[in-house]
């Protein structure tokens, strides 16, 4: 199984390399799917993903949206650290919280629906319960960067204010899970060297990914493939 995380980190890191968000909101559910514990899955993924935002935000820190990173730190990080700290008190299962809104964010774009685009163009419209909303769904499903995405895209930024702005988020994210978990989790960190060797996996898929699609990809092509993968993703984890 060993072997199978290495390959499922090097591919789900060349997604995060394209659009500052990936390992978590993917690596979780496919994590459970094939056994390991909601915990234990945040232990192993955490660093790989912290380390491929910190690169992106070192090398575009200057195309920001800090005003937007204000009011995330404000609003969704306290959410994040209250719900990461609910759901390890009541031992939730995540199965079909998670599935269901992998189902629903991709509609958007598999649908093509005036009606759903309608829906994501809320997210914008009332902030602050999107971000309330985006740290609760965070610290619960680890699959806040779901929302993330679709607020962001919504600001119809260019490519690479798009993606810095959404590294930061999701370091911060990663970041407040990490320690949240460090003080308040019973459960055993994973083996160290095993999460070394993530990281460095993950680094090289990204230096990768950086130099030869980064630079080239069409967006909107990828971005329908990112959504049929995430709503195969959600059936899968909603069947099992």
């Amino acid at each position: 199984m060993i072997d199978f995380l290495f390959i499922i980190i090097f591919f789900l890191s060349i997604i995060q390399s394209l659009f500052g968000v990936g390992l978590l909101l993917f690596g979780t559910p496919i994590l459970l799917i094939i056994g390991y514990e909601f915990t234990e899955a945040l232990f192993l993924l955490l660093p790989s993903s912290m380390i491929i935002n910190a690169i992106q935000i070192f090398k575009d820190y200057k195309n920001i949206d800090f005003v937007f990173y204000k009011n995330f730190l404000a609003i969704s990080i306290p959410m994040v650290v209250l719900f990461l700290n609910l759901s390890l008190s009541y031992d939730l299962n995540f199965n079909l919280i998670v599935g269901v809104v992998l189902i629903l964010i991709p509609m958007k774009d598999l649908l093509m629906n005036e009606k759903v685009s309608k829906n994501f163009e809320i997210l914008n419209k009332y902030k602050k319960i999107s971000l309330l909303a985006m740290g609760a769904l965070h610290g619960i499903t680890n699959l806040g960067g779901s929302i993330l995405s679709a607020i962001i895209k919504e600001k119809r930024y260019e490519k690479i204010k798009s993606r810095s702005t959404i590294a930061i988020c999701y370091f911060t994210f990663a970041l407040t899970q990490l320690t949240s978990l460090s003080f308040f989790s019973n459960s055993k960190a994973s083996n160290p060297l095993t999460v070394l060797t993530l990281v460095l996996v993950a680094s090289i898929s990204f230096l990768i990914t950086e130099k030869k699609i980064f630079s080239i990809i069409e967006i909107e092509t990828y971005n329908k493939y990112f959504s049929l993968f995430l709503f195969s993703t959600g059936l899968l984890l909603i069947l099992k």
